[in-house]
């Protein structure tokens, strides 16, 4: 029941979507925590959205690009998850003090440090990528690599991450073997052609496709054909809610009942 004392969380996108309301509203019912979560438009600047926090008492933000980096100097301190990512896509609000975490961050180490992994292949040079090379390097991955359609946006990112860039050319001729390759670009997503993956692809037997989508993406639906090991955007989503939810409420929600609210939205 929604009275004076319900906390409030929200999400800020440029286009928001109801997955992240659908499963955190499954949850606090379920779990009868006095708490509502809603999506909202993002705001031009990260000042705008830290004064709205402050003066409506929101409890917590989940933040999209572009505001990811620009939230960052907005914010009283940063948790130690903010920092390695560079990048905030949390704020927690402690009475009126506001802290930036990276739960992309903590939720791609789940998912990659009980794995065998010795070289990566990131394609893409998204705003998430920062944290999934920080996951990789924690979960002790010794080579990371990044390609992407223009060389200097690759460059560019791996400087800034200190890892290596290599040209796409090279990375679809096949030269290297990897045992994971990263897609943080619509292609699969936006569109069906896949063909400039394709060669890369077939030298990985473990490939990680970011699209935030439940449907199985052109690159998701090619991997499980050749019955190749496939995580997705949704996995990530879900292990980065359990941390998320954590920080917000206290409550640490297992996988199964994620899942569960992900089939309810869904039904």
């Amino acid at each position: 029941m929604i009275d004076a004392k319900t906390k409030l969380f929200i999400s800020v996108s440029s286009k928001p979507g109801m997955l992240g309301a659908q499963v955190y509203n499954y949850i606090f019912q379920r779990q009868e925590i006095n708490a509502l979560y809603l999506p909202r438009v993002a705001p031009k600047f990260a000042s705008e959205l830290i004064t709205a926090i402050k003066t409506l008492d929101i409890q917590g933000c989940s933040v999209s690009m572009p505001l990811k980096q620009l939230v960052m100097t907005e914010l009283d301190s940063l948790a130690e998850s903010a920092k390695v990512a560079a990048s905030v896509n949390t704020i927690v609000n402690q009475a009126g003090v506001l802290t930036g975490h990276s739960t992309d961050y903590l939720g791609a180490y789940d998912l990659f440090k009980h794995r065998k992994i010795k070289r990566a292949l990131i394609f893409g040079a998204g705003g998430v990528v920062g944290a999934v090379v920080a996951a990789l390097k924690e979960a002790r991955v010794e080579k990371i690599l990044v390609c992407a359609r223009r060389d200097e946006a690759a460059q560019h990112l791996a400087a800034k991450l200190l890892i290596d860039a290599i040209p796409l050319t090279q990375a679809q001729r096949g030269e290297e073997a990897y045992d994971i390759f990263i897609n943080a670009t619509p292609a699969g997503w936006i569109s069906d052609d896949i063909s400039e993956l394709t060669p890369i692809l077939r030298d990985t037997s473990l490939v990680f496709d970011l699209a935030p989508c439940i449907e199985a993406t052109a690159v998701v639906a090619a991997c499980r054909k050749e019955k190749k090991e496939v995580l997705t955007g949704i996995d990530l989503f879900k292990a980065q809610v359990r941390h998320q939810c954590h920080l917000y409420t206290g409550y640490l929600p297992e996988i199964a009942e994620i899942n569960a609210a992900l089939e309810a939205a869904s039904s």
